[in-house]
This record gives C-alpha cells, sequence and structure tokens, in this order.
C-alpha cells in the first residue's frame, strides 16, 4: 500500500529504488490505471517484475483488445463464462515492443484480459 498523495507515474521510480534493496527472487505489482505509462511497463518489463494493472481505455491498445472482444464477449457464450468471477472473458497476447540507446530493441510478452459483465 502506498501514499496516495503522490503522482502514480512517478511514484514507481521511487518504488523500484525501494525494491531493488530486498533480496527478493520475484515481485509481483498489483497496480491501478494510475501506473499505466509506456514507460512504467518498460521498467517494469526490463527490471523483470511481474504487474497485473488495469489499463486506461485511451490506450491504443486497450482500445483495439476492446474493439475486438467486447462485441463477441456482448453474446453471452459459455465458454466464455468464468464462473469465478462471473463475468465474460477473453484474453489476448501481444508483444510489448521498446526500443532506446541503453538497452537497444526489447520485446516483451503482454497480455490483455477484457472481462465483461452482463450487468454492468
Amino acid at each position: 500500500m502506498l501514499d496516495g498523495s503522490i503522482a502514480d507515474v512517478t511514484l514507481l521510480q521511487n518504488l523500484f529504488a525501494e525494491l531493488s534493496k530486498l533480496d527478493a527472487e520475484q515481485i509481483y505489482l498489483v497496480l491501478d490505471r494510475g501506473f499505466c505509462s509506456e514507460n512504467n511497463f518498460q521498467m517494469m518489463f526490463r527490471d523483470n517484475i511481474g504487474f497485473v494493472a488495469g489499463l486506461k481505455s485511451n490506450l491504443k491498445f486497450a482500445q483495439q483488445s476492446l474493439q475486438e472482444f467486447v462485441p463477441q464477449l456482448m453474446l453471452a457464450l459459455s465458454q466464455q463464462h468464468s464462473p469465478e468471477i462471473d463475468c465474460y472473458c477473453a484474453t489476448k497476447k501481444i508483444e510489448w515492443y521498446s526500443s532506446s540507446r541503453a538497452f537497444g530493441k526489447e520485446y516483451s510478452p503482454f497480455y490483455i484480459h477484457v472481462c465483461y459483465d452482463l450487468q454492468r
């Protein structure tokens, strides 16, 4: 749990500095949409930090996934239903690509999960 008075996007940089001091084999973060930025995703991939984050719907790849999946999820097909969360779900894997002088070209798997609730 982190202090809510600091901007989420910049908070991760400070958090990564603290996490690097831990003697942990693997670190996983659960993040809200405030942490969504290409820079933050690149830092987490680069530092091998696992994460689950709510995506901002205005991100291009999020919009593309919604346009692709929502029409079929609205059909409410039983094979797409997840009884654990009582929603209709679909998953898409994309390759997250970044390029920098320091690290060159980097590709990381990025999974987008879309959940659709008929009641909402």
